[in-house]
């Protein structure tokens, strides 16, 4: 399977504390929950939670986990926990070079967040360890490391680098959340953003934006029938033009993916 048609629309954390929820998440309506042991718990809690995880994933939990960065000892305790049971996958935070994913060690495919200067410099090759299925954008950490405002007009060369690195790798590649719970015309226009920005999914902190994501993430009708017209012209042979326009391939391959996004979002709700 190309590592671009992963499932990732939405992706929703769980506090790794609170394992009452564990269950929730996953029957959320999100394409997969994340069970959360880096920021979503207090340090003094991380053991509760590793704990927790380690219960849930060996009773069978289909989820990914995020443990803390894989080169502290946090993430070592993580990683020695959870060695041995099966994971659907590990978001790794704070993704500096390849070694980063390296330390993991574990059998389980990689969401590498991009989230630090030295990530963000070293993307390319991250997006290219085998182990690595997508990148995930890690907005907050990466302002707060550069001294910056999480605003759009900010965060846009920094989305913009780490969707070419996936793509140039044939990955997947991921939004960060939208923080502000409350606001869904924000989120809405934040996952906007994303979908205009070329990314395949976004990062949830909440089950209520499960369902705003997705619905900005799958194609109107319009869209949809636009890109199935232009496929439809291609399959008749010859120069193709729709609604007086040339189509090429670059043409193409967007309505393909605008067809994809849509198949993939009507099974995943």
């Amino acid at each position: 399977m190309n590592q671009r048609d992963l499932k990732v629309t939405v992706l929703l954390f769980v506090p790794g504390d609170r394992p009452e929820r564990f269950a929730k998440a996953v029957a959320s309506g999100a394409d997969a929950a994340i069970v959360d042991l880096e920021d979503a718990v207090a340090p003094s809690a991380k053991p509760v939670a590793r704990n927790a995880a380690r219960l849930s994933f060996a009773a069978g939990l289909d989820a990914y986990v995020r443990i803390n960065p894989s080169e502290t000892p946090e993430g070592r305790a993580d990683i020695s926990t959870l060695a041995g049971l099966r994971l659907r996958g590990i978001l790794l935070p704070k993704v500096d070079t390849q070694h980063s994913v390296r330390a993991v060690g574990l059998t389980a495919p990689v969401i590498a967040l991009i989230e630090t200067t030295s990530g963000l410099f070293n993307v390319h090759d991250i997006a290219a360890d085998q182990s690595v299925v997508a990148l995930a954008f890690g907005a907050f950490d990466l302002c707060a490391e550069l001294g910056a405002q999480p605003t759009p007009e900010v965060l846009q060369p920094y989305r913009s680098t780490v969707v070419m690195a996936a793509r140039m790798a044939g990955k997947a590649v991921i939004d960060a959340p939208f923080l502000d719970i409350e606001d869904e015309a924000g989120l809405r226009a934040d996952a906007r953003r994303a979908v205009e920005s070329g990314f395949d999914g976004k990062l949830a902190i909440h089950p209520k934006q499960v369902a705003v994501i997705r619905d900005v993430f799958t194609p109107g009708e319009a869209e949809l029938a636009h890109a199935r017209a232009i496929l439809a012209a291609l399959d008749r042979g010859g120069v193709a033009v729709v609604n007086g326009k040339m189509v090429d391939p670059p043409i193409v391959a967007s309505a393909q993916r605008t067809v994809a996004r849509a198949a993939s979002n009507a099974a995943g709700s």
